[in-house]
C-alpha cells in the first residue's frame, strides 16, 4: 500500500475462533505494519547489492511472466495489481519498472529486510514477546509528530493520549489542542456517539453480549459494558482490540498497548506488563540520578521513615545516610517542602507534595503525599488550605475527604474542561450541563454514565435529569427516575433500585443474529428472513473459492474444495485431500466428495 499517510506496508493476519450458538467459526484480522519514510529521496534510495534485476512492464509480458510468478518473487502488491491490470487491457504499453530483488532484500526499491531470518509472522510474534520485560524498562512506540514534554526521558507521548480529556504535553499541551470539534461532532439519527464524539452505527452497540466477541467499535471501548473494558492483558497481543482502542476511564493510565490502570502516583512496583508505569515508581532506578525524578532529599525520607529491613536499607539508604537517625538529621537539611516526582503528574498542573518535617511513608501502608497543588482557575470548586511562593494553590490530603487516600485524582476529574461558558452558570452549548458548582460544562452523553465528571459526581445523580436527555439509547429505570447510558446496563454493578438493569436480558437489546463476515457466501446457509433472504444469498460475485481463500490452509468452503489440488509436501491425486486415518494413523488421501 502507498499513500500519503503510510508508505509501505506488510500484513500480518491473527486467527481467531469465535463460538456462537454453538457453532465455531474462523475470523481473521489482518494487520497493516507500515513504514513511512521522511523524504522522498530517502524512499527512492537505491541500496547497491540488493537488485537481481530491473525490468519494464512489456518486458515480463514478452518473457511470458504471470502474477502468480511475482508473488513468489515478493514484489508489492500493488504493483503486481497494475501489471495485472497491465496484462488485461492487452493493447496497452507500459515502461513502469520492476525491481526484482535479491534474497533477502524486498520492498519497491529493494530498500528493506529483517535483521532476522525469520517469517515476517515469526518476527511480530518475537516482538510482543519481547514487551513483557519484567526486569527492565522496555522501548515504546512514540508519537513523533508532535512536540510533547511528558516530563521524563522514561516517557513520550502515546497517541491514545491525543484529545483524552487531560493534558499530558507539559510544553503547551499541545496534546489536548483542537479537541473540542471531535466533542462537539454531531452524530446520524441512526447512529451512536461514543464517549469521545466519535459515531458508530447503532447496530454495533452492546455487541459482545450477542456476538460474545468483544469488539469495540468506539475507540474508547464505550460502545460495550464496563464489565468487557476489564484489564485485557494486552502486552503480548497485536489484534484491534488490543492496538486500535484507548482509555475508557479518565482516570486510568494508559500502559501504551491497549491496557489502561488505575492512576496511582507515587507507586512501588509497576502494574503495566511493559513496565511504562514505572517513571512514577519511586524505587525505579534507585540509584541513578539521571534517570530517577524522585530527588535525593525524598529518599532520604523515605529512609528515615523506618520502613526497610536492615538488608533493603544496606541497599537503598547506606549511600545517602549511615542509619536511620542521620536520615532524619539530613532532612534538616532539605527545603521545607517537595513535589514527588518533580514533575505535574496529572492534566499538566497536579502536583503531589510532601512536608520534610513529617513521616513521608508507614509501614505497611501506600505512600501518601501530605498536600496536592493546583491549577485554582481549573480547580475553583476547592478551597485552598494554603498557597507556596505564590506560584501553587495546595490543599492538604485529608482536607480532601477520600473514602481511599490514592483516589485523590478522582476529585481532579472535575477540573478537566472540555467546553467553554459564557458565565459560572451558562454554557456556549446547548448539548452540554453545567456542573452545579463550578464553571465547568460536560457533554449531556457524559450524564449517568458511570463515570463522575463534575465535583461531587452531580452528573451521575437524580438531580442530572438524566431522562430529559431525550436519548433513544438510554435504559430506564423502572423502579425510579434514571435513564442510564447504555453501557451500564448488565455490567455488573446494580444501578437501578430494582436491579432492573442487571436481570435485564441480552436478547431484549436486540433480536439480531450475528454472523462474523467469514459465514457470508461460505457455501452453508445459517440465517433466513422473511424476505427469503439469507447470508447465502446474491453471492454470484463473491465465490467461495476467490484469491483470498485460494489454498490458504483453511477450509472456507463446503468440502474444502478451496484447498483442493493446491501445492503440498504430501501428494494426492486430483480432487482429494491429504488425511490422517483415525483408526490406522496412517497418512492417506481421501476424495472431496468423502469429506
Amino acid at each position: 500500500m502507498n499513500n500519503d499517510f503510510s508508505r509501505d506496508c506488510i500484513y500480518h493476519t491473527i486467527n481467531h475462533q469465535l463460538d456462537l450458538d454453538g457453532k465455531k467459526y474462523e475470523t481473521r484480522q489482518l494487520i497493516e505494519y507500515c513504514i513511512r519514510p521522511s523524504s522522498k529521496e530517502e524512499y527512492e534510495d537505491v541500496i547497491n547489492g540488493t537488485i537481481y534485476s530491473v525490468l519494464t512492464f512489456d518486458q515480463l509480458k514478452k518473457k511470458n511472466i504471470t502474477t502468480e510468478s511475482l508473488v513468489d518473487w515478493a514484489i508489492p502488491m500493488d504493483l503486481i495489481e497494475r501489471y495485472q491490470h497491465f496484462l488485461d487491457m492487452n493493447n496497452s504499453s507500459s515502461m513502469e519498472l520492476l525491481y526484482n530483488c535479491t534474497i533477502p532484500w524486498f520492498g519497491p526499491f529493494c530498500q528493506y529486510r529483517f535483521a532476522l531470518n525469520q517469517t515476517f509472522s515469526s518476527i511480530v510474534d518475537i516482538t510482543f514477546e519481547s514487551k513483557q520485560a519484567q526486569d527492565s524498562y522496555a522501548n515504546f512506540t512514540c508519537y513523533v509528530h508532535m512536540k510533547c514534554d511528558r516530563g521524563s526521558s522514561l516517557l513520550c507521548l502515546d497517541w491514545r493520549e491525543i484529545c483524552d480529556g487531560k493534558i499530558d504535553c507539559l510544553d503547551g499541551g499541545e496534546d489536548e489542542k483542537y479537541c473540542l470539534e471531535l466533542h462537539m461532532n454531531q452524530c446520524a439519527q441512526d447512529e451512536y456517539q461514543c464517549r469521545n464524539g466519535m459515531c458508530i452505527n447503532q447496530v454495533f452497540l452492546l455487541e459482545a453480549g450477542i456476538s460474545y466477541s468483544q469488539d469495540y467499535e468506539c475507540l474508547d471501548q464505550s460502545d460495550e459494558s464496563s464489565e468487557a473494558g476489564t484489564m485485557k492483558r494486552c502486552v503480548k497481543d497485536p489484534s484491534f482490540r488490543c492496538e486500535d482502542t484507548v482509555c475508557r476511564f479518565p482516570n486510568t493510565l494508559t500502559c501504551g498497548d491497549g491496557d489502561c490502570i488505575p492512576w496511582s502516583v507515587p507507586n512501588e512496583g509497576h502494574s503495566c506488563y511493559n513496565n511504562r508505569d514505572q517513571v512514577f515508581n519511586y524505587d525505579f532506578e534507585w540509584h541513578n540520578e539521571q534517570v530517577t525524578r524522585f530527588s535525593r532529599c525524598f529518599k532520604i525520607g523515605i529512609c528515615a521513615s523506618n520502613i526497610f529491613s536492615e538488608n533493603d536499607f544496606d541497599y537503598y539508604c547506606q549511600k545517602l545516610c549511615e542509619n536511620v537517625k542521620i536520615c532524619k538529621m539530613n532532612l534538616e537539611y532539605c527545603p521545607s517542602y517537595l513535589f514527588e516526582p518533580d514533575f505535574p503528574v496529572w492534566d499538566g498542573h497536579i502536583r503531589l507534595g510532601f512536608f520534610s518535617n513529617q513521616t513521608f511513608i508507614e509501614k505497611g501502608y501506600p505512600l501518601i503525599p501530605h498536600f496536592v497543588c493546583y491549577d485554582k482557575y481549573k480547580c475553583s470548586f476547592l478551597s485552598p488550605t494554603f498557597e507556596l511562593n505564590n506560584n501553587y494553590t495546595c490543599i492538604h490530603i485529608h482536607h480532601l475527604n477520600l473514602s481511599y487516600p490514592l483516589d485523590y485524582n478522582k476529585i481532579f476529574i472535575s477540573c478537566i474542561q472540555h467546553y467553554q461558558n459564557v458565565d459560572e452558570m451558562t454554557c456556549v452549548s446547548s448539548s452540554t450541563l453545567h456542573c452545579l458548582g463550578t464553571n465547568k460544562c460536560i457533554p449531556k452523553r457524559y450524564v449517568m454514565d458511570g463515570i463522575p465528571d463534575c465535583y461531587n459526581a452531580f452528573d451521575e445523580s437524580i438531580a442530572a435529569n438524566s431522562c430529559v436527555l431525550n436519548d433513544n439509547y438510554r435504559f430506564h429505570c423502572t423502579s425510579e427516575s434514571k435513564c442510564l447510558s447504555p453501557t451500564m446496563v448488565r455490567d455488573g454493578t446494580s444501578q437501578c433500585i430494582g436491579n432492573e438493569d442487571e436481570t435485564y436480558s441480552s436478547e431484549q437489546v436486540t433480536h439480531i443474529q450475528q454472523l462474523p463476515f467469514s459465514a457470508l457466501c461460505d457455501g452453508r446457509q445459517e440465517l433466513f428472513s422473511s424476505t427469503n433472504e439469507s447470508d447465502e444469498t446474491h453471492c454470484e460475485q463473491w465465490p467461495c473459492t476467490n484469491q483470498y481463500t485460494r489454498c490458504n490452509g483453511v477450509w472456507n468452503c463446503p468440502k474444502g474444495i478451496d484447498e483442493i489440488n493446491c501445492p503440498s509436501n504430501f501428494h494426492c491425486p486430483q480432487n482429494h485431500h491429504p488425511c490422517l486415518f483415525p483408526k490406522t494413523q496412517i497418512m492417506g488421501c481421501l476424495h472431496l466428495n468423502q469429506t
